[in-house]
Order: C-alpha cells, then sequence, then structure tokens
C-alpha cells in the first residue's frame, strides 16, 4: 500500500503549467477522467451500439473497458501517468551533477506530483522462503541517510527533475558528507564522494500523474478517440451488405446502403485526430531531448 505519511507535494499545477492553484480558469483546461457517459455522447453520437447480426447491445462495461485501454495505451504511447502511480526507484551518485548541477535527479515519470522519500539505504534486502522481508523495518534495505524533504527542490518537477538545493556546502566542499551525515556511516561516504559514478546510490519514492478531476481536456480528447476508433472497427465490419433487392412478380424494389464503410470516414477523422494529438501531449510533457555528459 502507499504510504504518504510523510510527502512533499508540487506546489503549481502540472496543466496549465506552473499555473496558480485556485487561479481564474477562464474556462475548463482540466477535468475529470473521461466517462462511458461522455464518450457516448462527445464521440459516439448517433452510433447505434448494436450488433447487425445478433442484436446484442454493447454494455456500458465493455465501453469502460475499451477506455481503460485507451488511457493504458495514452500512457505507453505519450510516456505519460494519467492516474496517480506511486513508484520506487534508484539512481547513479553523478559526481558532476551532484557537485555543480545541485544533484539533478532526473525521475523520468511525469508529471510529477509528491516526493515521498529521497534517502540512501543498503542493498541488504532479501525475501525469505515465507515471503518475508529483511533489511531495514520496511524490507526496503536498511535506511543509511534520510534527505529531509525541506531540501528538494520541486520547481522542475513539470519535467520530472529534482535537485536538492542545500547539500553542497560551496564554503568547504565537503559536500552532504560534512554537513548532513554523521555516524559510522560518515567516512565512507567520504570515501564515495570522491568517485565519479556509483550505482543505485539514491533511493527514490515519488508520485507521478494528475490529481483527481484534473486531467488535461486534450488528454481527454485522446483518450475518446481511440475508445471511438477501436467501437467502430469492431462495429462497421458487421454490416456485410452494401445492396439488396426483392423482386416480386416483375415487381422489384432496392435497398443500398454504405455497408462496412459506413463509418469509414469518421475512422479517417478519428486516427488524423489522434496523430495530432499525440503530437500536442508529447511535446508539452516529454522531454524531446535528453542531455548527459561522459
Amino acid at each position: 500500500m502507499s504510504d504518504y505519511s510523510r510527502t512533499k507535494k508540487i506546489q503549481h499545477t502540472n496543466y496549465p503549467n506552473k499555473g496558480v492553484r485556485g487561479g481564474v480558469a477562464g474556462f475548463s483546461r482540466v477535468e475529470a477522467m473521461l466517462t462511458v457517459d461522455r464518450l457516448k455522447q462527445e464521440f459516439l453520437f448517433g452510433v447505434p451500439l448494436v450488433s447487425y447480426l445478433t442484436k446484442e447491445r454493447m454494455t456500458d462495461e465493455t465501453l469502460k473497458n475499451m477506455l481503460n485501454r485507451a488511457a493504458a495505451r495514452v500512457e505507453l504511447e505519450c510516456k505519460i501517468d494519467i492516474s496517480p502511480v506511486q513508484r520506487e526507484t534508484h539512481l547513479p551518485f553523478d559526481r558532476t551533477k551532484y557537485l555543480q548541477g545541485w544533484n539533478q535527479l532526473d525521475l523520468a515519470s511525469v508529471p510529477l506530483l509528491s516526493i515521498e522519500e529521497l534517502s540512501i539505504r543498503g542493498s541488504d534486502s532479501v525475501s525469505s522462503p515465507d515471503n518475508t522481508q529483511g533489511g531495514g523495518p520496511d524490507g526496503k534495505g536498511s535506511m543509511l541517510y534520510n534527505v529531509p524533504l525541506e531540501w528538494i527542490d520541486l520547481s522542475q518537477a513539470n519535467k520530472g527533475l529534482i535537485h536538492m538545493v542545500p547539500l553542497i556546502s560551496s564554503f568547504t566542499g565537503t559536500g552532504m558528507v560534512g554537513a548532513a551525515i554523521q555516524g559510522p556511516a560518515a567516512a565512507l561516504f567520504m570515501v564515495f564522494n570522491q568517485l565519479p559514478n556509483i550505482p543505485s546510490y539514491w533511493y527514490i519514492r515519488y508520485t507521478s500523474g494528475f490529481e483527481e478531476n484534473c486531467v488535461p481536456a486534450s488528454i481527454n480528447e485522446l483518450l475518446g478517440c481511440y475508445a471511438a476508433l477501436e467501437i467502430l472497427s469492431l462495429i462497421g465490419p458487421l454490416r456485410f451488405f452494401n445492396s439488396q433487392s426483392i423482386s416480386i412478380d416483375g415487381t422489384g424494389q432496392s435497398v443500398a446502403g454504405p455497408g462496412p464503410a459506413l463509418f469509414a470516414q469518421r475512422i479517417q477523422e478519428l486516427n488524423q485526430r489522434i496523430m495530432e494529438l499525440k503530437d500536442l501531449i508529447k511535446a508539452r510533457f516529454s522531454q524531446k531531448l535528453v542531455m548527459s555528459h561522459i
């Protein structure tokens, strides 16, 4: 279960970017996640959600499942989290970023909502046959040092970046060891700080995603387009005839219809809109260019 007993949240909104909470909206830039009723009214208006062969009607539960699959697809393709997700990760110690970049850490997952823990833990986390965990009281490795959340800067959280502003002591050059860590581990960290890189040094627990009722309208539109595309692609081919005729004693009547191509134009429009929305969302929430150093 996610633990939020100790957390530090971003002070601004993720959308609009760095907006003041409670500010004047003007119009609904953010909203609740797309519902089945809205999907029917806004993306499937006038579409009979029924099989032309079996007369079976598509249920709301089926539509909800399609919305969930659409959300999962958007998260994968746009590399964002829609609903909140708490993650645990280990990041390496980078001496250059530590000394010259206020120990910048790239959490990769966006948009960042909060930080629950930033610490240095041992690698003594083990599992026994009875499924119990060892290595610290929470089974995640012994706690060597827990960075105060007050020291973490979240001003670049919209990019998935955090900084530890007061960790560097520019006067003594001792960095975190001389400023904060005391006890038997201090000598060990003094040695570590002379190394250029240490794998899995930082342990971070954080939450990414959008707050409740704060999903950008453009992301909801993309969800609706994906779900509508799947539904129309499922229903359209069931119209297996283009025309039919009836003739009795020399008198005939014919009826022509679009058949499987009934929703072809709408499907084409949805595909085009999906491409446009994905580009906009990726440009807003993803890092197009990642820079590092050797």
